[in-house]
């Protein structure tokens, strides 16, 4: 058997452990078990996309394949364009600060001596998907805009210095403006006002609170995306170091907790600008827009 089928094999099996895990919380929801199933359900969900990571890597490119051109998308995209490079290499920021380089792109063929080890081990890794002609064959996702850069040009680079706009604007620049102008908009909008109702994944909803808001959110993105929701407790993004919003335990929880659905607690005491931050983030963590969750205003 063939080490793709092994993985299949491996992913069918993880399937049906976490199904057996989701039927447990379902038969008895108010056991004390039921952190420890949230983080079984979650810890079986990730093997699992790590095992499709891995079967998606072993399957080489097509030899005969043209070599492809970038596909610029329509949002903004970033460009790394250094003199000692053979051509340019091209990224988008993802939505949970990751950052993805573009088939299409230039790959530096040298990388320095005192590279990073994992950047190093990537170049290893992904060797399948540079052509004899240093030309990136797919899309690569690397977990910060730096190892992005560093991978691209094999040098010891500042990812937010590197990666520019077309018209020459660097990415720290540029994130600076995008988080002045969302936290300007979320204040002017919301602050000193109340809530009537939402409209979420083409369905609407009567809420009399910030409070309301923020559970119905999350409760509805559970119902689509369980094993991101499940995990808020544990991803820290969503969490401080000082104050925590989401939490497996009620004690997790420092100011009003309030038990969603799921059975993770969450701090619901927040501002209408807060509420709707964290929101928008989550929103943003499962791949939707911001447009996706609609407010009328009282």
């Amino acid at each position: 058997m063939s080490i793709t089928k092994h993985i299949e094999q491996a992913i069918a099996e993880l399937t049906m452990v976490g199904e057996k895990i989701k039927e447990r919380f379902y038969v008895q929801p108010d056991s004390n078990d039921i952190a420890k199933l949230h983080r079984q359900y979650h810890n079986v969900k990730k093997l699992i996309g790590q095992l499709e990571e891995i079967k998606t890597e072993l399957l080489p490119p097509d030899d005969n394949a043209d070599l492809p051109l970038p596909r610029l998308p329509d949002e903004d995209y970033f460009i790394n364009s250094r003199k000692d490079m053979g051509d340019k290499a091209y990224g988008v920021l993802e939505v949970d600060s990751r950052f993805k380089v573009l088939a299409g792109s230039y790959i530096a063929l040298s990388v320095v001596d005192n590279m990073y080890d994992i950047v190093k081990r990537l170049r290893t890794e992904y060797s399948l998907f540079i052509s004899d002609a240093n030309i990136l064959t797919k899309d690569l996702v690397f977990d910060n805009p730096g190892q992005a850069a560093r991978f691209v040009t094999g040098k010891q680079v500042t990812g937010t210095e590197e990666w520019k706009t077309p018209d020459g604007v660097s990415l720290r620049e540029y994130s600076a403006k995008e988080k002045i102008k969302s936290s300007e908009v979320v204040s002017s909008e919301y602050v000193f006002k109340k809530p009537k109702k939402i409209s979420l994944f083409n369905k609407l909803h009567e809420v009399s609170s910030w409070r309301d808001v923020l559970i119905i959110v999350c409760d509805s993105v559970y119902e689509r995306h369980p094993s991101i929701v499940l995990n808020l407790p544990n991803d820290n993004r969503m969490n401080s170091k000082r104050r925590a919003t989401f939490a497996f335990e009620r004690l997790g929880i420092k100011v009003k907790p309030v038990r969603l659905s799921c059975g993770i607690w969450v701090e619901a005491n927040q501002s209408a600008a807060t509420t709707m931050s964290i929101c928008h983030k989550l929103l943003s963590i499962c791949g939707y827009n911001k447009g996706t969750l609609e407010i009328e205003i009282q």
